[in-house]
């Protein structure tokens, strides 16, 4: 054998195992440049707010779609998450009570009270009248709310509200809606007695508060008091519930003690508080106390009488 053809049967192998090394080594450099460089997806689960700000807008598209196959044809609609808002009314005037009523209410009771924001639609319907208000509180609920100018249904999420009532009746409800998410064990005397202050109320100078006023339901409270007939405090609380026949005075005496908290500065802290130790105290009585530096309950009493005829008799 020559010895040139040993040299290409010893080096030639070599060489040729070489160049594919080479050329296989060149190739992965170049995809690696070329890869684009993106972020790796992550496989963990969302976080909550990703997943309310995907799915509360499409489950308020649901309700709207059920909320349409109920209406009649002179009904406008529209969403504005967590609110599918509804009505006899002009699309333009349902987001005028959106706008001016709704949004700027809300924004102010989180800020005051509500730490857990609404994770599941609010249908509001407005109706232009009382007679289209009664005839589709019958067609929804089966029953006539001709004693009311509004109501929340807690069951379907739902606020019923006539607006020639004006936008107390809704900041009252929206009250109660909102309330529902972040308090859902609230007893029904301060349930009512806070949405019934902002029934009447005006938004502070800096717009960061809704400031409870003197309206109607003072009638009704000073007779009781003037005539013996006013419950201790403690006693409203530990019942939790409005007296079937007494509602009157109950919805006045739970909305004026929350004005009374309010004019000394503890209504916020004492929903903050109560909320947050309702398992232990469900009258919320041991923290009104707690919150008066340990008064009784027949001081604290005392001092809310005296307030509501010097403040509520002018």
């Amino acid at each position: 054998m020559s010895f040139a053809r040993v040299i290409v049967l010893t080096i030639g192998p070599v060489l040729i195992i070489a160049g594919c090394y080479w050329l296989t080594m060149a190739g992965r450099g170049q995809a690696a440049l070329s890869r684009p460089s993106t972020p790796e997806v992550s496989a963990e689960e969302p976080t909550a707010a990703a997943r309310e700000l995907t799915s509360l807008p499409a489950a308020c598209r649901v309700r709207a779609d059920e909320l349409a196959a109920l209406l009649t044809a002179d009904f406008h609609l529209i969403i504005r998450p967590p609110y599918v808002i509804a009505g006899n009314l002009s699309a333009s005037e349902l987001e005028r009570h959106y706008r001016e009523t709704i949004r700027p209410t809300a924004d102010v009771l989180a800020r005051c009270y509500f730490e857990r924001r609404p994770d599941a639609p609010i249908a509001i319907l407005l109706f232009a009248d009382n007679a289209s208000y009664r005839e589709f509180s019958r067609e929804f609920d089966g029953q006539r709310r001709d004693a009311y100018s509004g109501y929340y249904e807690r069951a379907d999420r739902r606020i019923m509200v006539n607006v020639q009532t004006g936008n107390g009746t809704l900041a009252h409800e929206l009250t109660h809606a909102l309330a529902h998410f972040d308090f859902p064990d609230m007893p029904e005397w301060f349930d009512e007695g806070l949405a019934s202050l902002h029934e009447q109320a005006e938004f502070s100078p800096d717009g960061r508060r809704l400031v409870g006023a003197v309206n109607w339901r003072r009638y009704h409270l000073l007779y009781a008091l003037r005539t013996g007939r006013l419950r201790p405090i403690a006693a409203l609380m530990a019942t939790g519930r409005i007296r079937e026949g007494h509602e009157a005075v109950d919805y006045a005496h739970a909305r004026y003690f929350c004005m009374f908290l309010q004019s000394q500065n503890q209504l916020i802290e004492y929903y903050r508080a109560f909320r947050d130790n309702v398992r232990t105290d469900p009258t919320g009585l041991a923290t009104l106390c707690r919150l008066f530096n340990g008064q009784t309950p027949t001081e604290i009493d005392t001092q809310f009488r005296h307030w509501v005829l010097t403040a509520c008799s002018k």
